[in-house]
């Protein structure tokens, strides 16, 4: 089985390469939209993914074949990226604002 090439797989892996550093990047983001108290974001945005995954899945691996299904991985999670990102620089805005706002209580 290891000795069984496909022809354009390193176009595969390097697709897929990217998708997987990709989902590194939304790792740190997770705990920290948790712990800021925003679960609803990230069920909200994975809600949403598993909506739109397989009918993308299903055009693109239709029409690129295994190329479409390595391009739907990437671009889900890419989307899942930007959008905790936004969501977590959205939440530290938010929190330090109403910081910097706060009364100092008197001593």
């Amino acid at each position: 089985m290891l000795h069984l090439h496909v022809k354009g797989s390193t176009h595969y892996i390097s697709i897929m390469l990217v998708a997987a550093a990709f989902s590194l990047l939304i790792v740190p983001l997770e705990p920290m939209l948790i712990v800021m108290g925003h679960v609803s974001r990230l069920v909200r945005a994975r809600s949403i993914l598993l909506l739109l995954y397989f009918p993308i899945l299903v055009v693109l691996t239709r029409r690129f074949s295994l190329t479409g299904a390595c391009y739907t991985a990437a671009i889900c999670n890419f989307a899942v990226l930007i959008y905790w990102v936004w969501s977590a620089r959205r939440c530290t805005r938010r929190a330090i604002k109403g910081r910097t706002h706060a009364q100092p209580t008197p001593s």
